[in-house]
């Protein structure tokens, strides 16, 4: 998911990637959409989600070592369940701060976040990791200098996220 947050903190989600494949392929497609984002908005930073235990470590690893090697990756740990993270950007989306660019995955991710908790919770999940992450990338600044980026953006894939300003 491609997020993205303008001067006034309105949030857009303006693209919303889903898919389901093999580890493989998955890499590959990571390191795609990595490129197309630096390729895009310039330097990029890569947020990867750190599962818990020796696994998450081993996962972040390898792709900090291998398929994002080249890129400034970064990894966090989620703090609380997935129903706590989400109510900073429940929060946002009740006040009407986010816009969702028109594409076909509009009524999907809509449905999936409508429907939290219950069913499917990615899409929710990477919203509310998405929205944390732009907030602590540059907060909020009422008073932007005007060489300040109009944008700052945020993607998020299955626990990847790619954060760029332009």
């Amino acid at each position: 998911m491609l997020m993205s947050r303008d001067r006034d903190g309105v949030l857009f989600i303006e693209d919303v990637e889903r898919f389901r494949a093999g580890p493989a392929e998955v890499q590959r497609r990571i390191r795609r959409v990595a490129e197309e984002d630096e390729e895009r908005y310039g330097d990029v930073r890569v947020v990867l989600e750190q599962d818990p235990g020796q696994a998450g470590k081993f996962e972040v690893s390898h792709y900090v070592r291998h398929t994002l090697a080249g890129f400034d990756v970064h990894s966090r740990r989620p703090q609380g369940d997935k129903i706590k993270r989400a109510k900073p950007w429940a929060a946002q989306c009740e006040a009407g701060n986010v816009r969702l660019v028109r594409g076909a995955w509009n009524r999907i991710f809509i449905s999936e976040h409508v429907t939290f908790p219950g069913g499917k919770k990615d899409q929710v999940d990477g919203s509310s990791g998405g929205y944390k992450e732009l907030c602590n990338l540059v907060p909020y600044d009422p008073e932007p200098e005007d060489d300040q980026p109009t944008r700052e953006y945020a993607r998020d894939q299955g626990g990847f996220q790619s954060l760029a300003s332009v």
